[in-house]
């Protein structure tokens, strides 16, 4: 690095590159596997809709409808670019305030029953005890004799 602390070479810029970018990765969830591992969470089970990020990360979205993006609290999030440029990335919005009428997605690990939450808001809370119950019917279905697992 150079006197001022800045990258003053090629590759000093692609490792603070990695660097910043595995950085947003973890404070935005985004710590999906890539393809070709499945859809589902490695903690819950349950299938997501798993998509790119624009800094080379996978984000696994849960599989709801667009919600209002006022409703959602900031850092929270996602959209999925359409049209050429960004045609299947997901992206976090961060602070910045949504225009009226957007809709955007939340990642699962906010509401997946099977990882630790130490922050319980009502909203994330309710949809991480459906996906619990979700889970939960899931898991019984794996275990059921075979005559039976396709009743339910």
């Amino acid at each position: 690095m150079g006197d001022i602390g800045l990258p003053q070479t090629d590759e000093e810029w692609a490792a603070l590159a990695r660097h910043t970018d595995a950085e947003q990765a973890h404070d935005e969830g985004a710590t999906a596997a890539g393809p070709p591992a499945g859809r589902g969470c490695p903690d819950c089970g349950l299938a997501g809709d798993r998509y790119l990020t624009p800094y080379n990360r996978w984000i696994l979205l849960e599989p709801l409808p667009a919600l209002p993006a006022h409703a959602i609290p900031p850092r929270q999030r996602w959209l999925i670019g359409s049209g050429t440029d960004g045609e299947g990335l997901a992206w976090n919005t961060g602070d910045e305030e949504p225009p009226p009428g957007a809709e955007c997605r939340i990642a699962h690990r906010l509401v997946c029953p099977g990882v630790r939450h130490g922050d319980v808001l009502p909203w994330p809370a309710a949809l991480r005890e459906e996906n619990r119950l979700r889970a939960a019917r899931l898991d019984a279905k794996r275990t059921l004799p075979g005559s039976l697992s396709g009743v339910g």
